[in-house]
């Protein structure tokens, strides 16, 4: 019966004010913990979920995103932290991390504070470095397993969370032979469909409506897959100030993106289906032949972390491809349209 109850509290309702959907997402997720009757994950999932609900508020926001959540990630920790599919090592105060099973591959973050990237990446079997436009650059060691990020200046452990590590989390990967996407994902009845796009694209603004009805959110930025399974990202959605309005959100990246918070969610998701993203005058959804389907995948998959398995394993599910105006009206349509195909 809490099931049930819960279920009907995560069904599509009218947007309302964020922090208020925070909390019946918790409420949903504590249900179906508390039925399942996993005690220790459901401790873990309260405390680490209090702060994500209070974060929303507005008296507590500006107050508690500075608050350091020290996370235990010693062998010992009942419940390790991580994303992308990586348990990270070297974190103390993220609170985008969620927890995630202790099986899954252990990955060292370390920051070279004043270190510079090489003039151009360079791709090994065992190491590589990568050097972006920006001044920063990240060196990835396949074993120990570990990441270090060359920057100008120390970097909060948020800020490295999301956005610095989904670069490197695509390579791990990529090592690991996973398919990476860019790209995000969504769950609906249980189930997760992925949403790709090019950059600019609008795929974090549609999961942002998305996550603002209700609908649980896996993953934005990066989409790692395994098995047949989607792997959840760091918890929040970063969009551009024009994309964020009317919400009244945090200012991070230097006041060039206005950040949404997502409550925890499980660690992964059965991967059900695709959706590709696309400009056009008017709103249609196509499914793709099976022909087309793994050209589709290809353009949101970097050459450097693809691998033709997981290629070929995510080109035998069904893929749709939307297009819709860029006029943000027409917004919620796309979202119920999303919604409607999932459910089939």
């Amino acid at each position: 019966m809490l099931r049930v109850y819960a279920d009907a509290i995560g069904r599509r309702t009218p947007p309302l004010p964020h922090y208020i959907g925070v909390a019946v997402e918790l409420a949903r997720q504590l249900f179906h913990l508390a039925e399942d009757r996993e005690i220790g994950r459901l401790v873990s999932f309260v405390f680490i979920a209090l702060f994500n609900f209070l974060i929303q508020l507005p008296i507590f926001g500006h107050v508690l995103s500075s608050i350091a959540v020290t996370t235990n990630l010693t062998d010992n920790s009942p419940d390790a932290q991580g994303a992308y599919g990586l348990c990270l090592e070297g974190l103390s105060t993220s609170l985008l991390v969620s927890p995630v099973p202790a099986t899954w591959p252990r990955v060292k973050l370390v920051q070279d504070v004043g270190a510079s990237p090489s003039e151009r990446s360079t791709y090994d079997d065992d190491k590589i470095d990568l050097s972006f436009e920006s001044g920063w650059g990240v060196r990835l060691l396949r074993e120990p397993a570990t990441v270090t990020f060359l920057v100008r200046e120390h970097i909060g452990d948020d800020e490295l969370v999301h956005p610095y590590l989904a670069p490197a989390a695509m390579h791990f990967a990529a090592w690991l032979g996973r398919g990476a996407f860019h790209g995000g994902a969504f769950v609906q009845d249980g189930r997760a469909f992925g949403v790709l796009a090019e950059r600019t694209g609008g795929k974090s603004t549609t999961l942002a409506r998305l996550a603002d009805s209700l609908v649980p959110v896996v993953a934005d930025d990066a989409l790692v897959v395994e098995n047949g399974t989607a792997l959840a990202g760091p918890r929040c959605i970063d969009l551009r100030p024009e994309a964020a309005r009317p919400r009244s959100l945090a200012s991070v990246r230097g006041d060039q993106r206005r950040r949404l918070s997502l409550p925890p969610i499980e660690p992964s998701f059965p991967l059900a289906g695709i959706f590709t993203l696309g400009w056009s005058d008017a709103l249609s959804i196509e499914r793709l032949k099976p022909s087309e389907r793994l050209l589709a995948l290809a353009r949101h998959c970097r050459p450097e972390v693809g691998r033709t398995a997981a290629l070929l394993e995510m080109s035998r599910l069904p893929v749709w491809r939307i297009t819709r105006p860029r006029d943000l009206a027409s917004l919620d349509e796309v979202c119920d349209r999303l919604l409607e195909t999932a459910l089939g």
